[in-house]
């Protein structure tokens, strides 16, 4: 369930460079950051005791993963100004980055005594207290940012994502709920709703589902998960069209087509439109043992045992000791 992602993207975007004819004897095409680069190193030979410059260095390098060019001007820029809230969080990143968790958390703690109103730095160690399991602390700091900002709906979210972690599903809608009162195009909390009310108070999670497609039309994983709770909810015709647009989206999404199959074989009894659907999955993955088996049980029901047989068998060939899948072999066989 912990799928938040510990610090946001880089705050540069790498372009491809562009190379000219070498033949022609021109200079290489520098990339975006490598131009920025190059700017801020023409600012440092004039001025290289410029903290904020060895900073914005560090960034640059942090963009694209180059993680000891980034450590090596950041710590410059501490070792000029160390009472930068902002340069430890620098630093925290990058610690991070190399997977030493006791540094980074240090840097966090450093740059919230610099500034206890550094929601960046509060938000970072709520998550990194998040991650280590620990959601007492967690929820401190999450807590310390909605007083600093009401609004914040990230820090709502995560300590929603806390609660779930802790099963307190009442207070993580509460909480869910209120990320989207803060931010009303907050996709993922939308969609976390979705899920949590599905069986609990389907239409509202419906709404909840149906925002955060308004949101991202054409995400795969909002139209999969609907269509799903329409599934689980026993509206099978909606979700078959759910299904169909996810289809038309992406054709290759093996569990549109895996989900179409289940539907017409249990619901609609319509065997040859089940097998078509698994048939379509497996084409997309032929090691899918369920739609393996599934479609051996479209072909029992339309009596053709010897294809049957031979799915189940496929079936066993990709999960082994697929109970379902030898109690129907035995069956057959005996």
């Amino acid at each position: 369930m912990k799928k938040l992602i510990l610090y946001s993207g880089c705050l540069l975007i790498l372009l491809t460079s562009c190379y000219r004819d070498p033949s022609k004897n021109k200079e290489i095409e520098l990339s975006n950051w490598e131009k920025k680069l190059k700017y801020i190193d023409s600012l440092l030979a004039k001025n290289p005791k410029n903290d904020s410059l060895w900073a914005e260095r560090a960034l640059i390098f942090l963009s694209v993963d180059q993680i000891d060019s980034a450590y090596s001007s950041i710590s410059k820029a501490l070792l000029i100004n160390s009472n930068v809230s902002r340069y430890h969080v620098i630093l925290s990143d990058l610690y991070l980055a190399r997977n030493s968790i006791n540094n980074c958390r240090e840097a966090l703690l450093k740059a919230i005594d610099l500034d206890d109103e550094n929601i960046d730095a509060l938000s970072k160690i709520a998550e990194l207290y998040f991650l280590l399991g620990d959601y007492e602390k967690s929820f401190a700091y999450l807590n310390k940012i909605t007083n600093l900002d009401p609004n914040n709906a990230k820090a709502y979210f995560m300590k929603g994502y806390g609660l779930l972690e802790q099963g307190d599903t009442t207070r993580a809608i509460t909480a869910m709920h209120r990320a989207t009162q803060a931010d009303p195009d907050y996709y993922e909390a939308f969609l976390k709703l979705g899920q949590l009310l599905s069986s609990k108070d389907p239409p509202l999670a419906d709404e909840y589902f149906n925002a955060a497609i308004r949101i991202k039309p054409n995400s795969e994983e909002a139209l999969y998960m609907y269509a799903y709770h329409l599934q689980s909810t026993n509206r099978i015709n909606e979700a078959i069209q759910q299904y169909e647009k996810l289809i038309i989206l992406n054709p290759v999404n093996k569990y549109a087509y895996y989900n179409l199959g289940y539907i017409y074989l249990v619901y609609k009894n319509d065997y040859n439109k089940s097998i078509y659907n698994f048939t379509k999955s497996i084409e997309i993955d032929s090691s899918y043992a369920e739609a393996y088996y599934n479609r051996g049980l479209a072909y029992e029901q339309l009596g053709q045992v010897d294809k049957a047989i031979a799915d189940y068998k496929t079936s066993l060939r990709y999960k082994t000791n697929f109970d379902k899948a030898i109690e129907r072999l035995n069956k057959l066989k005996s």
